[in-house]
């Protein structure tokens, strides 16, 4: 299955701005349960919540979801995180959105903050976070590789094209 990238702006409609992402099977479902407005609106909030670029994704789980619903749902309709559809949506957004290498660091993140949760409550998982980490460090200089790849593989930038072709 090819990922597909979320692109555009939170205050104009998901999926005219994501139209592919409609096609796949659990946000299709989604959109069939909840109609296009209020599925585009969930899946702005898993953007914002689930994806390394999204504006909440740094916080704990409590309180990013706890932002959105105050902040981007203000006076509209909310929904339950932790509906059924709405988690296998949440459980799918990294194979459906992200380049390997950007959902591997995301995995790498989220197992690093569960064993500094952990930690925090007492269990000593030291050598390990030390591992997770030094892994981690490395899944994220390849991300942002990859991205500096993608992002400068335009016009004169990239390798091959007429701009860049050197004169013999």
């Amino acid at each position: 299955m090819e990922w597909q990238l979320v692109k555009g702006d939170s205050r104009f409609p998901f999926f005219e701005q994501n139209p592919d992402l409609a096609y796949f099977p659990c946000i299709k479902n989604l959109i069939n349960e909840k109609g296009e407005e209020q599925a585009g609106r969930i899946m702005w909030a898993i953007h914002m919540t689930e994806d390394i670029n999204g504006v909440f994704y740094g916080l704990q789980e409590e309180e990013k979801r706890r932002l959105v619903d105050e902040s981007f749902f203000e006076g509209k309709k909310r929904f339950e995180w932790d509906e059924p559809i709405i988690e296998k949506v949440i459980r799918r957004y990294p194979d459906i959105t992200m380049p390997p290498k950007k959902r591997r660091y995301k995995r790498l993140q989220d197992s690093f903050d569960v064993m500094l949760k952990d930690l925090e409550a007492g269990e000593d998982k030291t050598l390990a976070i030390q591992r997770l980490q030094k892994v981690l460090s490395t899944a994220e200089d390849e991300w942002i590789e990859e991205t500096n790849k993608m992002e400068s593989s335009k016009g004169d930038k990239q390798e091959n094209s007429f701009w860049n072709k050197q004169k013999n």
